[in-house]
């Protein structure tokens, strides 16, 4: 990335914030709903009407009271607080019998927000109880997927069907920042950043049984390459 291009980028124009009970009746799940940028988006939320907000966090206490303060000023929000930690398997696992157990068989949008970043600081690594060592990416990409597949048999009985966002009206669609910032300035010769970004989900671990599913007319095999570029795979 040049200089230009970055300088550029900062002045980049988005589009308002939608406004009014564009939620009403939806049921929403977010995790990492109590700090940051999904403390904000909760917030946000909780002004469109939603039917139920879902809240999946490690922390409940202030997750509590938080919920507590947005009820205070939103008095019809209906909301749950489940505890969820992206780190540790067991908990994703039983999350879609916690789900079922409190009535919550439709899920309408899912906010996979939780992420987990131990620090540039030069130190030994540490990893979670199951073994996996604690990445900037792992809630979100690595054990985040678990929670994907895990959650599928709540919406819908079955993993999820990956679908193109362009013709699919129902079906799971995976937004990323990282993938919005990439399809702005794509060009696979200069920057070799946005191949991997929108590629590498599908290119390693449980995505690769989506790319299968996906290419499953195309292609007999895919075998794990990471980085490049997922449409590659079908040549």
């Amino acid at each position: 990335m040049t200089l230009w291009t970055f300088l550029g980028r900062q002045w980049t124009i988005l589009p308002s914030a939608p406004r009014g009970p564009y939620l009403k009746g939806k049921v929403v799940l977010m995790t990492g709903a109590n700090s940051g940028i999904g403390l904000e988006s909760l917030k946000h939320f909780a002004r469109a009407s939603p039917s139920k907000l879902i809240l999946c966090v490690r922390s409940l206490q202030p997750t509590e009271e938080i919920l507590t303060k947005l009820q205070s000023l939103h008095p019809d929000l209906q909301a749950e607080i489940i505890h969820l930690d992206l780190c540790d398997l067991a908990t994703i696992k039983i999350l879609p019998d916690e789900l079922k157990k409190r009535g919550l068989n439709k899920i309408d949008v899912v906010i996979n927000n939780a992420g987990a970043h131990p620090g540039n600081a030069d130190k030994p690594p540490t990893f979670t109880k199951d073994g996996y060592e604690q990445t900037p990416g792992l809630a979100v990409t690595n054990l985040g997927r678990d929670f994907k597949f895990s959650l599928s048999f709540v919406l819908f009985g079955a993993p999820f069907l990956f679908l193109n966002a362009r013709s699919a009206e129902k079906g799971a669609r995976n937004v990323s920042s990282a993938v919005a910032q990439a399809d702005q300035s794509y060009d696979y010769w200069a920057e070799c950043g946005p191949s991997y970004s929108e590629s590498s989900w599908l290119t390693s671990g449980t995505g690769i049984k989506a790319t299968k599913a996906l290419y499953q007319e195309m292609i007999d095999e895919v075998e794990k390459i990471s980085p490049g570029v997922t449409k590659g795979l079908i040549v």
